[in-house]
């Protein structure tokens, strides 16, 4: 139902009037549980008698207002009845040991229980034996009379919602001595004070989904009870419905839905209300409510009436001796002293930070192992902020020098995942194959399916991780409550700011800079005390991550390490890990988007590809997974640049032209790669040849579209100057022609697959074998040509212009899975036989000039970064396959030790390799019993070792 208000408050406003009132809310997140007389909240005053009036009585005047205090939004003589529902979340059931009803449990409360928010709750002298115990839960205003409402009209009849604390006495409402045989619900819970409703009510237009909000319940600082509402067993509209059957639920009833798990009887040991506690209960959108306990011994009616003070009998503890050994005095001694220790270290960092006050940094005072990768340092500088949120932390993982995100299995992982036609592993599978065949494998080969032309895996490996070799520096201290809040000093902060902006910012221009620094100034300005949202920070934090990750790399600089940028990252996903499951704000798309960006060059390709789910779909080329969102959904225009900055607007241009291409990218991936479903029957040569050219005219297309926006591609080595008048615009013209020929590249690899699998495959005679379709020749040199040009350009930029440098190019993890992409389709299309008259001397030249391309791989990989684990493996790696290049001649095209797919490295751990779709295995006939296995996964342990063999 719609009422004439949105939230609802009664408050004591500055002039010492009782009103209600529409806040004014200063911000859109604003609790209004934490209004005070210093916040200075105003309020429109809402006038009429009737509060669920709609017909336009009572309304929202004009007149604004002060509130002085904040009371609760309902009196005592606004409610006429409580009615109450008990075990009706699931967590609950399971703590109290019992089953779900099968209808709910209902009992009352009087009116005299309604308490204000902000005002203590009076423990009565019957109950404070140790026996008070809080309830948080989600309340329903009833705002009309409701009489055998049907469920699916129920909500039709709800006014507001308002958050409550049912306030209980466990042994009256339980021990058989006090309350009987049966549960006593109505009196234990039934004292003055013991239903605190408030801080607002919040009109039901605004909450059109109950089951999406989430409570939670503090006691003393501690998180007792969080849950979502959807936890319940009986929903707020079978409530209301169930409730109304045969009778009235009169206007202004509250129901109080129920209570999750986390209650302090549930606790072990069991942890009550004592006089001084403090609780908060907060729902989503709903704001804090906040009580305590009055810690003052009620006076009966008799003694108040005589004016005595009332005496309390406590009963006699039998007496007990107690043997307590000297050596845990000791221990308690000692524990004692730390902690005397510590406080002193804290003060004296609370008054380092003082002193420090003037560059308005504030010291955390926390031992906290440093940001920037100096794992010996136990404590942080003066200098470095700690933010004012509040969190809890996860426990710690391995480093994320474990690099496995552009999908190539370089490193260990204990994980399981699907790489489909696109992904490299795919594409080595075939490789695998023509080196087997040509190579020759143990025992006999033969091949069991010709189905399937891009094949697809689903590969599970059970390897130690690099992690499980690196020890924790000695007396370690463990990271602070405090740790995802930490910010280094702010100039520090400021420069990785401007760093990502000038890099990473520009290529991905997802972040409006001006803004983003305008957060930051504020926090700054209230010396990094004021209340930032967690997403904010989150993305605060992913900004620094891939600041360091790629500027570090770009500028060459020691300081910046992989333990640094993974420090943010982890700061990150430990403020955002519950929000971006909650719900999707720009903030939380943001800091998925640089998630997965910053995850492909630091984590592994499970991980990378989780994040991909929840944000974006670029990367479906490298993973070989099926598009989460199809391209025809997307209907939105392109983004368009701030006015007034000549390189946000190049900027702008720049990811609009990527966008287009990524689009052509997705055509590719759907038409020739079947939206990497693994699971597609092959198309006939027919189709595929008429799809190509399509998808080329496609290419064509967008190429010319670049006209308008000021780039084109580098076409020729003369295209690549040595000092280029613009560097920003010369980077955004190189790295756009990586995309475009990489994009390209992946166009005609289905050409060069199949060759490869004709060429692997038992066809007869060698002529059959070597006559390829000119078509598919044409394919397969446009395909070779593009890696050419790939490895040529990052060479160029790397190697023989040193006044570009690598700062002309992407992150390096993109530069990195370019070049290897090229490099192994450059390898693959020497396994491809040619045919006619000067084939001998066309193979020999070939052979030459894939030689010098691989050479130069090597080189522009060797130059791309230093102590990098992932580059030197694939550097290794290329240097094999090169030397194997350099022994092959036209008679004996593969003169390489037998590639055995049965063996296994000793000690090495588990593979298991599951395809999840038919593709063409081999079947090995070992000594003892035959075995089958798939080639494909890509440097696993087999391929690892023929690859030692060679070495």
């Amino acid at each position: 139902m719609k009422v004439a208000w949105q939230r609802l408050i009664r408050f004591v406003a500055t002039d010492g009037r009782v009103l209600r009132g529409e806040p004014i809310l200063p911000a859109v997140d604003f609790d209004l549980g934490n209004t005070t007389e210093e916040t200075k909240l105003q309020a429109k005053v809402i006038e009429g008698d009737d509060l669920y009036d709609t017909t336009g009585k009572t309304r929202v005047t004009d007149e604004v207002v002060t509130v002085k205090k904040l009371l609760g939004p309902l009196a005592q003589s606004d409610v006429p009845i409580l009615r109450c529902v008990g075990l009706n979340y699931l967590t609950h059931i399971l703590e109290a040991g019992r089953k779900p009803p099968p209808f709910p449990s209902i009992f009352f409360k009087p009116s005299t229980t309604v308490a204000n928010h902000d005002s203590d709750v009076v423990i009565p002298k019957i109950a404070q034996d140790d026996q008070a115990d809080y309830e948080g839960e989600l309340c329903v205003v009833i705002g009309k009379d409701a009489k055998d409402v049907r469920e699916e009209d129920a909500l039709s009849y709800v006014a507001a919602y308002v958050v409550g604390n049912d306030v209980s006495s466990r042994k009256l409402q339980r021990d058989p001595a006090l309350a009987g045989g049966v549960p006593q619900w109505g009196f234990s819970k039934g004292f003055d004070t013991f239903a605190p409703l408030g801080p607002v009510l919040v009109a039901s237009d605004l909450v059109p989904d109950p089951a999406a909000l989430k409570l939670q319940t503090w006691v003393d600082g501690e998180l007792r009870q969080n849950s979502g509402i959807d936890d319940l067993v009986f929903s707020v509209p079978y409530l209301i419905s169930r409730l109304s059957s045969g009778t009235t639920l009169q206007k202004g009833s509250v129901i109080m839905t129920g209570t999750p798990g986390g209650v302090g009887a549930g606790l072990k040991p069991p942890k009550y209300l004592v006089p001084g506690t403090k609780m908060e209960v907060s729902v989503t959108g709903l704001g804090t409510l906040k009580n305590g306990c009055d810690g003052v011994r009620p006076i009966c009616e008799s003694c108040g009436r005589l004016g005595f003070e009332c005496s309390y009998e406590m009963a006699e503890a039998p007496p007990v001796s107690l043997t307590i050994r000297k050596d845990n005095f000791d221990s308690l001694e000692e524990r004692v002293r730390q902690l005397e220790r510590i406080v002193r270290q804290h003060e004296e960092r609370l008054s380092s930070g003082d002193r420090a006050g003037d560059r308005d940094d504030v010291s955390s005072g926390e031992p906290e192992a440093s940001p920037y990768g100096d794992t010996q340092s136990q404590c942080l500088t003066p200098a470095t902020a700690v933010v004012n949120v509040q969190g809890v932390r996860e426990a710690n993982e391995s480093p994320g020098t474990m690099t496995d995100g552009m999908a190539i299995s370089f490193v260990d992982e204990e994980d399981c995942g699907f790489f489909g036609p696109s992904s490299n592993i795919a594409f080595m599978r075939h490789i695998f194959r023509a080196m087997a065949r040509e190579g020759g494998v143990n025992g006999t080969t033969t091949f069991q399916s010709d189905s399937g032309s891009f094949d697809a895996g689903l590969i599970s490996m059970s390897k130690p991780g690099l992690s499980a070799l690196v020890s924790s520096p000695a007396g370690a201290i463990p990271r602070p409550q405090s740790w995802p809040y930490i910010l280094p000093p702010h100039e520090e902060t400021e420069r990785l700011i401007g760093a990502f902006f000038s890099d990473t910012g520009l290529l991905f221009p997802y972040i409006h800079e001006p803004t983003f620094r305008e957060t930051y100034e504020q926090m700054k300005i209230h010396n990094f005390r004021a209340n930032v949202r967690r997403t904010w920070l989150g993305l605060l934090n992913m900004v620094l991550a891939m600041a360091v990750s790629t500027t570090g790399w770009a500028q060459n600089r020691d300081e910046f390490s992989s333990t640094s940028a993974e420090e943010f990252y982890r700061r990150a996903r430990e403020l955002c890990k519950t929000q971006m499951l909650r719900g999707t704000t720009l903030e939380i798309v943001q800091y998925l988007l640089l998630a997965s960006q910053y995850l492909q060059g630091s984590q592994n390709s499970v991980q990378t590809w989780t994040t991909y789910g929840l944000a974006v779909k670029t990367l479906c080329m490298t993973f070989g997974r099926p598009s989460t969102i199809p391209e025809e959904y997307i209907t939105l225009e392109h983004p368009i640049a701030s006015p007034g900055n000549v390189h946000d607007a190049t900027s702008v241009s720049f990811y609009n032209a990527t966008i287009d291409l990524y689009k052509v990218l997705w055509k590719v991936m759907a038409k020739l790669y079947g939206h990497n479903l693994g699971c597609d029957v092959p198309a006939s040569e027919t189709s595929t040849i008429t799809q190509i050219f399509q998808l080329e005219q496609d290419l064509n297309d967008w190429q010319e579209s670049l006209s308008g926006s000021g780039f084109h591609l580098i076409s020729s080595p003369a295209d690549v100057p040595e000092t280029p008048a613009d560097p920003i615009f010369e980077r955004y013209r190189v790295v756009l022609t990586l995309r475009y020929l990489n994009t390209r590249l992946l166009l005609h690899r289905p050409a060069l697959t199949k060759a490869l699998s004709d060429n692997s495959a038992d066809q007869g005679s060698a002529a059959a074998r070597r006559s390829i379709n000119q078509t598919h020749k044409n394919f397969t040199r446009s395909c070779a040509q593009s890696a050419d040009d790939i490895i040529f350009i990052i060479h160029s930029v790397l190697v023989l212009q040193p006044g570009m440098g690598r700062k002309v190019l992407g992150a390096w993890w993109f530069t990195l899975y370019y070049t290897l992409n090229a490099a192994l389709t450059i390898f693959g299309g020497l396994l491809i036989p040619l045919d006619g008259p000067d084939a001998d001397i066309c193979t020999v030249a070939r052979r030459e000039r894939a030689i010098q391309t691989l050479e130069n791989a090597i080189t522009a990989l060797s130059y791309l970064d230093s102590g990098n684990a992932v580059l030197e493996r694939c550097i290794s790696y290329l240097r094999t396959l090169s030397r194997v290049v350099k022994g092959w001649s036209p008679s004996s095209p593969l003169p390489m030790p037998p590639f055995n797919p049965g063996q296994r490295l000793d000690g090495s751990g588990s593979i298991t390799v599951t395809n999840a779709a038919p593709v063409g295995g081999f079947d090995v006939e070992l000594a003892g019993g035959a075995s089958t296995l798939e080639l494909g996964p890509f440097f696993t342990d087999e391929f690892q070792q023929w690859i030692e063999q060679l070495q």
